[in-house]
């Protein structure tokens, strides 16, 4: 994990020396709220979130899909994680189950529904029967 996020570091870095610096003022700049992405990179091949392991098939996924639980915003090192699409979790005393409380009302693209637990049970299911490649250290569940 420590070398996906050395690698994103070095990304951003590499992107950030690719903006050009603007004399504006910050509220000059506020009046344009656009912001224009892009990756040098071909094109994307699939946004599954648990398949692709090329460069363009992993920068959209923070934008499109969330995790159960994920590290804290800035410090992927941190002990303990935060809630995303569960909103608590707990262990039970055999540490092999695990049960997750899932956050409601959260709605698919397109009217397919509403997320539920048969959503997350098909992902790990397809993790687990090797169905869906993992994603290189960003798939999170």
């Amino acid at each position: 994990m420590k070398t996906i996020f050395n690698l994103m570091l070095g990304m951003i870095g590499f992107l950030a020396m690719l903006v050009p610096i603007y004399p504006a003022s910050a509220q000059e700049l506020a009046k344009d709220q656009v912001v224009v992405y892009g990756v040098p990179a071909g094109d994307i091949g699939t946004i599954d979130p648990q398949g692709g392991q090329l460069t363009q098939d992993m920068f959209h996924r923070p934008n499109l899909f969330d995790a159960l639980v994920h590290y804290p915003i800035g410090d992927s090192n941190a002990p303990n994680y935060e809630p995303a699409l569960a909103t608590k979790w707990e262990v039970k005393p055999d540490k092999l189950t695990w049960v997750f409380h899932l956050r409601k009302g959260v709605k698919w693209h397109h009217g397919f529904g509403e997320f539920s637990a048969e959503d997350v049970v098909y992902s790990i299911i397809g993790l687990k029967t090797g169905k869906l490649l993992p994603s290189g250290g960003f798939c999170e569940f």
